[in-house]
């Protein structure tokens, strides 16, 4: 088993969410994900997923890892994992917040077309001390796979 791709990028966050898509042409219920949507977990979508932060906006670490084959995920020390499925369609996943979807500031990584598996690692929930403000440490690892 190996790491293909391992990044970590500063994302600002914003509405308490960032997404994870694979494919920026699949129309997903905006309403139902969002009413599914606690902090530090994933929603699935059709091409990735939502992921729920600690706080309404604010400069956030995310950690995503691309492995060749299904992961040992330790889940000692997280505050929440979440995993599901993805078809992704596009050569690449699209890393964004609402805000800023359609500018430079999302964050592009090569990944084939195809179905993958994916866990949302997250860890300093509670050092969220401002949800409103942006204040906290809270961080978030992404591992994608392969799938079926």
């Amino acid at each position: 088993m190996a790491i293909v791709n391992k990044e970590t990028r500063t994302i600002r966050t914003d509405h308490w969410q960032f997404l994870l898509e694979g494919d920026r042409s699949a129309s997903w219920d905006v309403d139902d994900v969002g009413s599914q949507l606690t902090t530090g977990r994933a929603v699935s979508t059709l091409s990735g997923f939502v992921v729920g932060t600690g706080r309404l906006w604010g400069d956030t670490r995310v950690e995503l890892e691309i492995h060749d084959q299904t992961p040992v995920l330790d889940r000692q020390g997280w505050d929440a994992v979440s995993e599901g499925e993805m078809t992704t369609r596009d050569q690449a996943v699209e890393i964004y917040a609402p805000e800023t979807a359609g500018t430079n500031n999302v964050w592009r990584v090569a990944l084939a077309p195809g179905q993958y598996r994916w866990a949302l690692l997250a860890a300093g929930l509670d050092s969220v001390a401002d949800d409103i403000g942006g204040v906290g440490d809270d961080w978030y690892r992404i591992i994608i796979w392969p799938g079926r």
